[in-house]
């Protein structure tokens, strides 16, 4: 498991960085990150499909699309 940043900056960077190597949940995201809060992720990987940076794959997981 790695740290859950302290910052927005850190937080989003670390979920779009795993959502690039595979889909992830929410779930599987608060478990991989010590210290993470499910509302929290829950809302930066939202913002990031917002912003266009992930896609809602389906069943609840996130994933970079091919060439973003």
């Amino acid at each position: 498991p790695a740290p859950w940043p302290s910052d927005a900056i850190g937080q989003i960077t670390v979920l779009r960085s795993m959502a690039s190597m595979s889909p992830v949940s929410i779930e599987e995201a608060v478990q991989r990150l010590v210290g993470a809060r499910r509302d929290i992720v829950q809302r930066q990987l939202e913002t990031l499909a917002m912003l266009g940076e992930v896609l809602d794959v389906g069943g609840g997981r996130y994933a970079v699309a091919a060439g973003l």
